[in-house]
Order: structure tokens, then C-alpha cells, then sequence
């Protein structure tokens, strides 16, 4: 069921009714078979896949925190961590892996490795990740495990921000939805409000933009110098505006029923470094990674900058294999960990006097970083190296024309892009300080919806994010 269908909206508002008039102990069992439900809309059994999931940590958890040796509390974790990477392998990167060894099996004669070819889970990633971050905070003895099952079960599978995340922590979310709260008119504004900006960057943008975009990458020797160029910065506009209208959803669902999520962009465009951009971008899954992959490995330490930058490069690559099971997600991994690398090193250890001068650094990041962030979005839109390089040859041929079909896409591209980028410097949300007038509030929500209804583009997209 995908956020941006009538079915959905339905689905929402008997959930939110039926969960509002039932006491609590009754109403949080509505939102658990809501959540099921929801998930198992397009492939009913793959709700055992999350059961499972819940089931495992739920029980590791308490025997982690109830363990008298340490290494029995390793033991549990042990479990947790091999029934979770476990079926992401199995769904996720088990064909490509597959596919890789047969390759070298090719040219030694032996048997070919069999392939399952399913279909990936949607949201798999992202909901194993959650549930593994609450075993290893038990573990790191961070937080206490939830006694409740019902909860946990909650914590999983809670449906506003289950295919796609935010990925919350279990000591922020678990608080949240154990107990039902008030909403007061302001927080279903604000949720309608969020909802709507939601929809309208998914719906009016985001699906425009990948009508050109697709064009672009599924005949690349149809391009040229011009449309290569602008179909990167289009799918970068794209690729912001889907995710992020997608968890503009995903907080103001919530917000109705009084949970507030964890934001997830804090404007990564106008980022001046790629640090700082990864630190906007996908805020949740990034302070995942930084928590319990990198900060695992040792982190970055001044002195032993070799192991430092290697732990970088490690980082970004399993960001990359995250996102998808190819080559082209690898890449896009270490071209990211490259250029975050270099930074860090001179920032932090060899910074030429011409880079102390923070005015030159601004202006020099702030237009730089586009061209680095360009070129990494197109590694992560390639559906193969082949084209890919097919672009890239494109690029340089030197042919600087379009045809006048393509005219209207290039300008919306370049509108979008400018949008983000200006909107970028003032508060999303002008309100957040002071409350609107109510007649003004839905008034504006009125126009939001109006405008929705007749700008909405009759194409439409699954969200680029449930793939992963």
C-alpha cells in the first residue's frame, strides 16, 4: 500500500478513528494489525519475515539483559544478528552474490551456484535495522528491554515509517506508543500540514521529474552533452523530493495520532562539504551506520589517520550496499567515502592556509559540493555500469541541444532545483515559533489541497526508497 494512493488515505483515517475510540489496551492492537496489514497488502507472506523478526529480538533482548557472563550476553546478540542478516542476505544479497561466484566458477569448470531470484521485501533494510539497534543498545547496556510484547511488536512494524523509515531507536519510539496520547488541534494541522507538503513534492515534482529522468537512463545512446547533465541534477531534485515527501508522510501520519518521529533531512543541498551532507541526508540511517558500524571500528582518530580513512571507505561501502545488491551501489559507496575522505584530511590535518579563509571555504563547498553530490546520485540511478559509462561518454560528445518536448522537463528541473535550494534558507515550517490564526491555518491547508488535486501528475512513481 503506497502512501500516495486513495487506499491508503481510507485505510488511515478508519485506522486513526478506530484507534482514537478504543481504550488503549485495545486501540494498540488495532495499530499492530493495521501495521500487518498495511505491509502485507502487496505480498501477504512476507509478514512472516517481519514476525520473525520481532519474535527473535524481543526474546534476545531479555535474555541479553538477563545474562550473567558477558559472554553469554554476546551469545544473544549473536542470535539476534544472525537471524536478521541472515534473511537480509537470503532476500537481499544472496543472487548477487550468487551471480558473482558463478562468474569465477565460469572460468574453473566447476557447478553453478542456483539463484532464487524473489522479490525484495519492501522495507526490509530499513525495519531489520531498527530491530538489530535495539538488541545491541541492550547489549551496550544503553537501554532496557521492552516487557511487553505487544509494544515491541508495535515498535517494529509501526506502519507510518515501516517500508521506508525514519529508522527510529527503541528509546525514543518505544515511549511513544506505549501509552495513547492527547492531540491537540495544532498537531493535526501540523500532521495535515506535513502530510500535504508530502504530497505535493512526491505527486507535483518528484513524478514529473521521472518522466524525463527515465527517458535519460533507460535509452542513454539516445542523449547527448546537454540532457545528460540536466537528467543528473533532475534526478537528484527527484530522488530529494520523493524520499523526503515520503517521510514528510510518514511524520505527519504519526503526528495524528501524537508520536512525533525523528526528522530525516535537514536540507542536504545546501550542505558546503560531504560531511556535512551525509549528516543531512537520511539522518537516521547515517546515525545508524556512524553508531554501530563505524564507531565499532574505532571511528576517526587523529592519530591513526590510516586505519581512520580506511574505516571510512569500510563506512560508506556498506552505505552503498545497503542501499542495493550491484556493483553501482558499490562504487557509489566508495566515490562517497573518497570525497569525505579527502575532506577530513585536510580540515582536520592539513589544511592549506588558502582554506582557513572561511569565506573562500564557504563559497568554494557550496558550489563544489553540488558537482560531487551530481555525480555520486547518478552512480546511485545507473541500473548497471554499462550504462553508466554509456552516459558518461555521452556527456563529452559534445552536443548541447534538446528537442522541444523535452524543453518543459528541463525547465521544471531547473525550477525545482532552485526551489530547494532557496526554501533551504528559511525554517520549513514558519509556524514552528508561533501558531497560525486558525482560519489562516485551513484556509492555506484548503489551497494545499486544492492545488494537490489539480497539480497532482497523473503518472506515478513508487517511491524510489521501497526498493530498499
Amino acid at each position: 500500500m503506497s502512501f500516495n494512493s486513495v487506499s491508503f488515505f481510507v485505510f488511515l483515517f478508519f485506522v486513526i478513528v478506530l484507534y482514537r475510540a478504543l481504550p488503549y489496551k485495545y486501540g494498540k492492537y488495532v495499530l499492530i494489525l493495521a501495521s500487518y496489514y498495511f505491509y502485507g497488502a502487496t505480498i501477504p507472506w512476507y509478514c512472516l519475515l517481519l514476525f520473525i523478526s520481532t519474535v527473535t529480538d524481543y526474546f534476545a533482548g531479555q535474555w541479553i539483559f538477563s545474562a550473567k557472563t558477558q559472554k553469554r550476553k554476546k551469545q544473544f546478540l549473536g542470535l539476534s544478528l544472525l537471524v536478521n542478516f541472515g534473511l537480509l542476505f537470503i532476500f537481499k544479497y544472496y543472487d548477487f552474490v550468487a551471480e558473482n561466484l558463478n562468474i569465477l566458477f565460469i572460468d574453473m569448470g566447476s557447478a553453478q551456484l542456483p539463484l532464487m531470484d524473489v522479490v525484495l521485501p519492501i522495507g526490509i533494510s530499513f525495519y531489520t535495522f531498527q530491530t538489530l539497534s535495539y538488541t545491541i543498545d541492550i547489549y551496550r547496556g544503553k537501554t532496557e528491554p521492552c516487557k511487553d510484547f505487544s509494544t515491541f511488536s508495535l515498535y517494529v512494524a509501526y506502519f507510518p515509517q515501516l517500508v521506508a523509515g525514519p529508522v527510529e531507536r527503541a528509546n525514543y519510539l518505544i515511549p511513544q506508543i506505549s501509552k495513547k496520547h492527547k492531540v491537540s488541534y495544532d498537531q493535526i494541522m501540523h500532521g495535515i500540514e506535513r502530510i500535504l507538503w508530502g504530497l505535493i513534492k512526491k505527486m507535483v515534482f518528484a513524478d514529473r521529474l521521472a518522466v524525463f529522468v527515465n527517458q535519460i537512463f533507460i535509452s542513454p545512446e539516445e542523449t547527448n552533452s546537454l540532457l545528460v547533465l540536466v537528467g543528473i541534477v533532475a534526478f537528484c531534485c527527484q530522488l530529494y523530493l520523493d524520499f523526503s515527501g515520503y517521510c514528510d508522510i510518514a511524520i505527519g501520519t504519526a503526528r495524528l495520532m501524537g508520536v512525533r518521529l525523528t526528522e530525516n533531512f535537514n536540507w542536504p543541498l545546501n550542505a558546503t562539504n560531504m560531511a556535512a551532507f551525509w549528516n543531512r541526508w537520511n539522518i537516521t540511517l547515517t546515525h545508524w551506520f556512524r553508531d554501530y558500524f563505524f564507531n565499532s571500528m574505532g571511528g576517526f582518530r587523529r592519530n591513526n589517520l590510516t586505519k581512520s580513512l580506511l574505516n571510512v571507505m569500510l563506512f560508506f561501502t556498506a552505505v552503498g550496499l545497503w542501499h542495493g545488491a550491484d556493483w553501482n551501489f558499490v562504487v557509489f559507496g566508495l566515490y562517497n567515502g573518497f570525497f569525505v575522505a579527502i575532506y577530513m584530511y585536510w580540515r582536520i590535518y592539513k589544511v592549506p592556509d588558502i582554506l582557513k579563509n572561511k569565506y573562500l571555504v564557504w563559497v568554494c563547498g557550496y558550489i563544489g559540493i553540488k558537482f560531487v553530490v551530481f555525480w555520486g546520485m547518478f552512480l546511485f540511478r545507473t541500473p548497471d555500469m554499462g550504462t553508466a559509462s554509456i552516459l558518461w561518454e555521452q556527456l563529452f560528445n559534445n552536443e548541447w541541444t534538446f528537442y522541444g518536448g523535452q524543453k518543459p522537463f528541463i525547465l521544471l528541473a531547473g525550477f525545482c532545483y532552485s526551489l530547494i535550494l532557496l526554501r533551504g534558507h528559511f525554517k520549513e515550517y514558519i509556524r514552528t515559533d508561533h501558531q497560525w490564526r486558525s482560519n489562516i491555518r485551513f484556509l492555506t491547508n484548503f489551497l494545499l489541497l486544492i492545488f494537490l488535486t489539480y497539480a497532482a501528475f497523473d503518472y506515478t512513481e513508487t517511491f524510489i526508497y521501497f526498493q530498499f
